[in-house]
């Protein structure tokens, strides 16, 4: 199913921001700020990296929630990055064991030039020794925080649903930390969704929808 969405939600570490307008606000949300402007995001924002006991920030707009994440991601350096959902003819998918968690291959876009498309599928072959891996649609994107040395950057992960005409021997990048490459079904998934990232979750809930 095609899924596109704009940044609603950015992770940091296991934590996470969302954007919203007050009526998307759950009761259990650990801190909530009405923010209209690039001050007030910034300083709920520093508050919250501050705060490691708050798991949700929730950045309130009255008015109009995408221009307010349009203007907090200008404050930030943004890395875009492509990979893959990968289902073989057995209905499986590929999965990558990365430093201690289950994940997706993906990486980092080459230039601006490259198209994303491009990047994405690079990237499953290099992680996962897996040739010719067929886009089919784009599924959707993720955001998370990432430190480079004292830097704080906003990564852009764009996703797809691709295929695979093969079940050929897969070979993990092990100079990128991928110990593990593997075809999982379904029940395989549900377990390693108990030892991913948030972001890798959020992909696989967009893919059943």
């Amino acid at each position: 199913m095609y899924f596109y969405n704009v940044m609603k939600k950015i992770y940091y570490n296991k934590r996470e921001i969302i954007f919203c307008q007050p009526s998307e606000v759950p009761v259990d949300a650990d801190a909530v700020y009405m923010c209209e402007n690039t001050q007030q995001m910034i300083k709920a924002f520093r508050i919250f990296t501050a705060d490691e006991t708050v798991n949700n920030l929730y950045l309130v707009s009255e008015n109009n929630p995408k221009e307010m994440r349009k203007m907090f991601a200008k404050e930030f350096k943004v890395v875009k990055a492509g990979g893959g959902l990968v289902k073989n003819p057995e209905g499986k998918f590929l999965f990558i064991f990365r430093n201690g968690k289950w994940d997706l291959p993906k990486g980092k876009r080459d230039s601006k030039e490259e198209p994303m498309e491009q990047t994405a599928t690079r990237e499953v072959q290099e992680e996962t020794g897996l040739q010719n891996p067929i886009i089919e649609y784009k599924l959707s994107s993720t955001y998370h925080f990432a430190l480079n040395t004292e830097s704080l950057i906003l990564k852009k992960c764009y996703w797809y649903a691709m295929k695979s005409d093969t079940v050929a021997k897969l070979i993990p990048q092990t100079e990128e930390g991928i110990d593990q490459v593997l075809w999982a079904d379904e029940n395989q998934i549900a377990e390693f969704m108990k030892n991913t990232y948030k972001s890798i979750e959020d992909v696989w809930k967009n893919y059943k929808q």
